[in-house]
């Protein structure tokens, strides 16, 4: 046999030929004759790494760490073997054991690094790539590097920075010039980003990395047929490629294809069952379409995968509200926040998660939209007071922010007011944030005298633009839901600023010094300590225009039935304890009533188990109820109206526009005036539609309204043949003289922000504005 350096050379050779078996052979007699010859060993470990038998190697090498603790060769070998095999502890440790021995190996900071952000450590990835960018700062990878653990805390600059150093090291490092078109679209220089992009893929076209790059920044854009062209591109190139797929799928999201959507993100977990985006996007997906206990499991994995992923926790908060699961929504938000404080759509969801909550008092409710507020005013400094006339502008610009231009509930309510302003004395600008208009988009748009689509801008430009329009009063519509653009209140474009309509509580924000409502909503008080904002008072602050899909309304379903049924097509969040104890009362008062619920989750049956489940604990029988999902156009959501006799109002958070169409189809709404807004809004909107008796001051008077209506199937025939004509006459239709109302709420608001100003009025030419 030849002797153990003999062999060692000959599998040595081989190693270099590709031959790890015959290797392999060489080594083991090696160590067979000596089994303390460590360099043979570690060779070992290298053929059994190419065979691909890795726990083998790991043994191997680990023999050779002990019997040679300051090799460094051994040591790094183990790392990279250990990162290889995601044992990213162990891997760390022996990169560290590495730069104990000689603190000068660049590849030990890199790769630590690469452990560290493997394990979403961030900042400890960035100061090691830092060191290995300082030990060799001719070579562009640690650059690279150090630029991708800056993007995941944020620090877009110093991203930017580490990738352009990358990138002019090697001018054709491709990957490089994609990374720094991510975080130059990430500072919103789009034009940057996306002329870098396209250089990343003209120097390697066969980069789907860099396609992906450029897709992101073209959907950024809105760009949306661009950037499809762009995934398309790099999921041709790489068909595995789950990222391309993630966002070929929220594109078809945003485009309201949740079928084509979960295609791609079922595509992508084919592929990368491991994938945490993937999950929690196929989750959201889910969501949207019912399938809300399947959307949380999702969300559950994509946390398994990643727990440090705070977008996972949001959805997953999302899920859990749109299910009334808000004790566990609460704490899912409240995870996001710590671990992103930033991250402002997971502190306005968990607001809005507040509202809902029967639990949450309105002073504690009060205080955390002001914790919000404080928050956002010291994180951004607002543009510098615009110059604002002398007197009332007639016409005075009033300009409205949205994402909620379409067929939605706010639209119900703002298009009657824009239908009935006077041009003479306002001018209307329409802010859209809308990923998917549609024909009510453009009745709306029909309606302003500019209309600025904010796709793809940031609040800053948003900002910018609206100063350029020289708007006098800005009116914000959506609050903290979803889509909103709070961030552009922040920064004040506006010299005066307002809230209306879509929200049922203070922003907490100073900088929007106005909120629209009625004395019945917020009465005098309470209501004032409870909001930054100052309460205007209109006569009412709803006007209602009903959905031209609604069919005739039909006789109440008693009269063939025999029995009544008492309905609700309130969201379930909205469904709390004390109104299931409330239902519970009322069906042991009407003797075989029976309950229809409607609500976008129930169409999972997890859902309606946990809803039967809380029913039961108040003593409803599930056989006199009956749960529906969603439907699929709104003249069917309308005309399930048919199968109602008396609709209840939530008593902790009252319905809006589902109040609205219940009485428009003719069906009485009992409703029981609380005391906070979202508490009232029932009583408001009643009490404008001239329907003041189906008001109850307390439970009791709840409970024996709904049941003196019941037992008078004549009254209740006589209103669905009525109503519709009576709401028709009253002022929770007249749209003119909730326009004028709003016009000198606008006008008196103008005057109260500067009162030291004479009241006259300052006209304006309207020449120079055109249609945007």
């Amino acid at each position: 046999m030849s002797s153990p350096k003999v062999l060692l050379k000959q599998a040595q050779e081989a190693l270099q030929k590709g031959g790890a078996d015959k290797a392999e052979k060489f080594l083991k007699q090696a160590l067979e004759a000596d089994p303390a010859f460590g360099e043979a060993r570690y060779e070992l470990g290298g053929a059994l790494i190419q065979l691909g038998r890795l726990d083998e190697a790991a043994v191997e090498l680990e023999v050779v760490a002990v019997q040679a603790p300051d090799n460094l060769a051994v040591w790094l070998r183990l790392g990279d073997l250990r990162f290889s095999q995601t044992r990213l502890d162990k891997a760390i440790d022996c990169y560290r054991k590495v730069l104990a021995l000689d603190p000068a190996i660049v590849s030990a900071h890199n790769n630590l690094g690469n452990a560290l952000l493997t394990l979403g450590q961030e900042e400890a990835a960035a100061a090691s790539y830092r060191e290995a960018a300082k030990l060799a700062p001719e070579r562009p990878e640690p650059w690279n590097n150090l630029g991708v653990a800056l993007l995941g805390l944020e620090d877009f600059a110093g991203a930017a920075e580490a990738f352009g150093k990358a990138a002019n090291l090697r001018p054709d490092f491709a990957a490089a010039w994609a990374n720094l078109a991510a975080a130059l679209g990430q500072m919103g220089r789009v034009q940057e980003a996306e002329a870098t992009a396209r250089r990343a893929v003209e120097l390697a076209p066969q980069l789907p990395e860099a396609h992906n790059t450029l897709g992101n920044i073209l959907a950024g854009c809105n760009k949306r047929l661009e950037a499809r062209e762009s995934y398309g591109r790099a999921t041709a190139l790489r068909p595995t490629y789950a990222e391309a797929h993630v966002n070929l799928g929220r594109l078809a999201m945003e485009e309201g294809d949740r079928q084509l959507a979960m295609r791609h993100y079922r595509h992508a977990l084919s592929h990368r069952p491991d994938s945490a985006a993937a999950h929690d996007a196929l989750g959201v997906a889910l969501a949207a379409e019912g399938q809300t206990d399947e959307a949380i499991r999702h969300h559950e994995q994509a946390i398994a995968r990643n727990p440090r992923l705070a977008d996972a926790y949001v959805n997953l908060g999302n899920a859990l509200t749109a299910t009334a699961r808000l004790y566990e929504a609460r704490k899912a938000y409240r995870t996001a926040i710590s671990l992103a404080p930033a991250d402002v759509v997971a502190q306005q969801n968990h607001l809005m998660c507040l509202c809902y909550d029967e639990t949450v008092d309105e002073e504690s409710l009060y205080r955390e939209h002001r914790r919000f507020g404080d928050y956002q005013e010291k994180r951004i400094t607002p543009l510098p007071l615009p110059a604002r006339p002398k007197a009332l502008p007639s016409p005075l610009r009033l300009g409205f922010v949205s994402p909620d231009f379409r067929r939605h509930s706010v639209a119900y309510f703002l298009e009657p007011l824009l239908a009935g302003l006077d041009p003479a004395r306002v001018r209307v600008f329409l802010y859209a944030d809308v990923p998917n208009p549609d024909e009510v988009t453009e009745r709306l748009k029909g309606h302003a005298h500019a209309w600025c689509d904010l796709q793809g801008l940031s609040d800053e430009q948003a900002a910018r633009r609206v100063r350029q329009d020289n708007i006098d009063i800005l009116i914000d519509l959506a609050g903290h839901t979803a889509g909103n653009r709070m961030g552009l209140f922040v920064l004040a474009p506006a010299p005066i600023q307002a809230t209306w309509l879509g929200y049922p509580a203070t922003t907490g924000l100073s900088r929007i010094g106005w909120r629209l409502t009625d004395a019945i909503a917020d009465p005098e008080g309470k209501a004032d300590e409870l909001h930054t904002e100052k309460l205007v008072r209109l006569n009412g602050f709803l006007c209602y225009r009903p959905d031209e899909a609604a069919p005739e309304p039909a006789p109440p379903p008693a009269l063939a039935n025999g029995f009544i049924t008492f309905g609700s097509f309130n969201a379930l969040a909205k469904l709390s304890e004390r109104d299931l104890g409330l239902m519970a009362r009322l069906l042991k008062t009407v003797p075989q009533s029976r309950l229809l619920l409607k609500a976008r989750p129930l169409a999972d049956a997890g859902v309606k188990a946990r809803l039967i489940e809380r029913m039961t604990h108040h003593g409803i029988d599930p056989d006199r109820v009956e749960l529906l999902g969603r439907t699929a156009d709104s003249s069917g959501h309308l005309a399930l109206y048919s199968r109602i006799d008396i609709a209840l109002d939530p008593v902790h958070y009252n319905g809006t526009a589902t109040t609205a169409e219940a009485l428009w189809m003719g069906v009485p709404v009992v409703t029981l005036q609380g005391q906070r807004h979202a508490a009232r809004v029932g009583a408001s909107i009643l009490t404008r539609a001239g329907l003041p008796h189906l008001i109850a001051k307390d439970e009791e008077a709840y409970v024996a309204l709904a049941a003196q209506l019941a037992s008078d199937l004549p009254a209740l025939a006589i209103a669905r043949q009525t109503q519709r004509q009576k709401i028709s006459a009253s002022p929770f239709l007249d749209a003119k003289a909730f326009a004028q109302d709003f016009t000198q709420a606008m006008e008196k608001i103008w005057e109260a922000s500067a009162p030291s100003l004479p009241p006259q009025k300052t006209s304006r030419p309207s020449a120079p504005d055109a249609k945007a």
